[in-house]
């Protein structure tokens, strides 16, 4: 509302200079680029202030809201979205009490936003996301430091959907059934928890000695929810959005659950709710207590991979530590669990995950730093997702535990790769030293050996590495097609 009417002042200026309204309309596309006004507009303020007219405001229309779409009520607006990206208009209405074509208004013109989809997940995830994960994995470490007993506090839910049949190839095909969570089905589900814990637990019951944590699904985040939890003071561990990747029902619960369900059929709602319970109750309770001991090696890792991609364009020096601390916790950790025998699916796949995302942080990076060179980088941050996505999509169906179990009469550069640990360090450690020297001479040239720059030496020693491990990637791709096809021949053939 203020550009307009700076806008409006601009305009009867030049009614005062006895500028044409055509060239005044020019002159404000040259001032206000990004939202100068309608043609039709300018035109009709030009013809109103030669007329005589003083005021820049609107005129008065019978029956519209008076003083709603005020700096206020814009901050009031701003920060309920914030607290609640996934708010409606409805919602906002009954909070504020602004009406919802204001706050429609509001939303569009003054904040210029638009709703996207609920499942929508960005390809850059903004500073304000960025900075939320970072103090909530900060705010996670410092109770495991203040509280040794905080996974015993724990209590932790989410809701997911069951399908009447999941096919075990063909997912596309499988029927929605159940009801939609909505905030207050949740709220009675909330009470049910505090009368289970009344029951069961006494003891924290009495002291308050339990911690909710549940994700920011809009049922969780509603007023209502709200409202209830802080009147019966319920301790919230809070989940930033997009963020499954701290969320244990999501890496951990719901894949056990449904691996299990997957491939029978369910007639009714009644048949899903009595198999669900025994799916749960097969999973033996050390998993449980893996699940809540890898949470917290998760927060370590994604807090130094976050801290890495803040500081990679300022500060090269932290950015590296951070880089290579994160990369040395997971090479340790891994090699701790395959000495302990305590190996998981769970650290597999974070493993490669860890590796995959920091490699892209790595890879966009440098497509800014050297622009010119971008469409190769983004070639290269292609071919690694998809050639290990397809790996282990194909791993998966053929019944493999592990991606890096190979055929012993496949591919022998696959064989290779995947069975001679020194290699697979090899490759793997070469090829990050390659783009990591890359990123480093962008800032500086490194320490100096024999007059030759140390970074240089180490970029030029470690390009044929590099190169070696897209061509294994490719070979990734080429071997994991190869065998999506001949599972596609063997089903078809089964079926027949």
């Amino acid at each position: 509302m203020e550009q307009k009417l700076k806008q409006r002042i601009c305009i009867e200026f030049c009614v005062k200079l006895q500028i044409s309204a055509t060239e005044t309309f020019e002159m404000l596309n040259k001032a206000f680029p990004k939202d100068a006004p309608k043609r039709t507009t300018v035109f009709e303020w030009h013809s109103r202030f030669k007329a005589g007219r003083i005021s820049i405001e609107d005129d008065p229309r019978q029956g519209r809201p008076k003083f709603q779409r005020t700096d206020v009520n814009v901050q009031k607006i701003t920060d309920l979205i914030k607290e609640n990206p996934r708010t409606t208009l409805l919602e906002l209405e009954q909070d504020t009490g602004i009406s919802k074509t204001t706050i429609g208004r509001i939303v569009t013109e003054d904040l210029k936003l638009k709703k996207t989809p609920e499942k929508f997940i960005p390809r850059f995830l903004t500073n304000e996301q960025k900075l939320c994960r970072l103090a909530t994995c900060e705010d996670m470490m410092e109770m495991t430091r203040t509280d040794p007993e905080w996974k015993d506090k724990i209590i932790t839910g989410d809701e997911t959907w069951v399908y009447g049949y999941d096919p075990e190839t063909k997912p596309q095909s499988a029927e929605w059934r159940g009801q939609t969570v909505i905030k207050e089905m949740y709220l009675g589900i909330l009470r049910r928890l505090r009368e289970a814990i009344r029951k069961k637990r006494p003891e924290k019951w009495t002291n308050g000695g339990w911690i909710l944590h549940h994700d920011n699904a809009r049922p969780h985040t509603a007023h209502l929810m709200t409202s209830f939890l802080a009147k019966n003071g319920t301790q919230i561990l809070l989940q930033p959005p997009y963020f499954p990747d701290i969320a244990p029902n999501d890496f951990f619960l719901f894949p056990k659950l449904k691996a299990v369900l997957k491939g029978r059929h369910f007639d009714t709602r009644d048949d899903i709710i009595e198999k669900s319970p025994l799916a749960l109750k097969s999973i033996p309770k050390e998993a449980y207590k893996n699940c809540f001991d890898n949470w917290e090696k998760r927060w370590r890792w994604i807090l130094l991979t976050i801290l890495s991609c803040f500081l990679m364009q300022t500060n090269h020096v932290l950015a590296g530590a951070c880089y290579l601390l994160s990369s040395g916790l997971d090479a340790i950790d891994g090699h701790a669990a395959r000495m302990l025998n305590q190996s998981t699916k769970f650290g597999a796949m974070l493993d490669q995950l860890t590796d995959r995302c920091t490699t892209l942080i790595l890879l966009f990076t440098l497509s800014s730093q050297y622009p010119a060179w971008a469409a190769v980088f983004q070639l290269s941050a292609v071919l690694d997702i998809a050639s290990h996505w397809l790996h282990l999509h194909v791993s998966l169906l053929q019944g493999k535990t592990s991606h890096k179990f190979v055929d012993p009469s496949g591919n022998p550069i696959m064989k290779l790769y995947y069975t001679s640990r020194p290699v697979l360090f090899t490759m793997c450690a070469g090829n990050e030293l390659f783009f990591w020297s890359l990123y480093l001479l962008y800032f500086t040239s490194g320490p100096l050996v024999m007059g030759l720059s140390l970074l240089k030496v180490l970029l030029w020693i470690s390009a044929p590495i590099m190169a070696g491990k897209a061509v294994i990637s490719v070979i990734h791709l080429v071997v994991a097609s190869i065998n999506l096809g001949a599972i596609d021949q063997a089903e078809r053939q089964h079926a027949h």
